[in-house]
């Protein structure tokens, strides 16, 4: 039985995803066991994720998902007793992850600790919250303040860092289609969008706001509710 679980979702991230998965394999041991759940890709990057599976590797899991959906379904898959969370198929996993473990069980053992977007997360504390939501995006987000509602999440603040990210996606419509899915995610999750303009190029925003503003329609006509995040104390 495994201590830790590495849980990784991956879409079409052929050109990163080898390297990717070396920089995670390479730093682990027997403690450790990799679950990925891909979302169909079609761009290589399944097949190169099934070479991994046959030699066993990884655990991988083929199903069409949102990346929260995917989240779950790779927990689901895992039987760690720790859950490594948030790296993706486009991030170099640094040499600072082993400083990050020893961190946890030296100083925060028992909760959610986050590195920037990498988590490490005991099991029973993704179930007792009930693991990541259907989200395309801020499926993270909308975790963290479930757990943050039970007052079971610590960060490490400063320069430290696990990842060394990916560059985005380029595209236009891939671009558009994604802030589409951020601004109804974040609507969802309570976190303000008029604010999140603001912060763009002047020259930016007004077609930022045209997507925000089909993306709320769209919540408002399927009266899509937004979550809660009542203050709780687990036992």
């Amino acid at each position: 039985m495994p201590k830790y679980s590495v849980c990784i979702t991956n879409y079409n991230t052929i050109k990163t995803i080898r390297r990717s998965m070396e920089s995670v394999l390479d730093q682990l041991n027997n403690d450790f066991e990799v679950v990925v759940c891909d979302n169909n890709s079609g761009d290589g990057s399944k097949m190169v994720l099934e070479e991994y599976a046959r030699k066993g590797r990884i655990k991988l899991t083929i199903e069409k998902s949102s990346r929260g959906r995917g989240r779950q379904i790779a927990f689901e898959n895992s039987s760690g007793e720790y859950i490594i969370s948030g790296v993706d198929t486009d991030d170099i996993l640094r040499p600072s992850f082993k400083q990050f473990l020893e961190m946890y069980h030296t100083q925060h053992e028992g909760y959610m600790l986050s590195a920037g977007t990498v988590h490490i997360i005991p099991r029973r504390i993704v179930e007792t919250v009930g693991g990541w939501r259907d989200l395309k995006w801020g499926e993270d987000v909308d975790f963290r303040k479930r757990v943050e509602a039970i007052s079971k999440w610590h960060e490490i603040k400063g320069p430290f860092s696990v990842v060394e990210r990916g560059k985005p996606k380029k595209g236009a419509l891939y671009k558009i289609r994604e802030r589409y899915n951020f601004y109804q995610s974040r609507y969802r999750i309570g976190m303000s969008i008029l604010e999140e303009i603001r912060e763009n190029p002047w020259y930016d925003r007004p077609i930022l706001l045209l997507i925000a503003t089909a993306a709320l329609t769209m919540c408002k006509m399927r009266r899509i509710r937004r979550f809660e995040y009542k203050q709780t104390v687990e036992r």
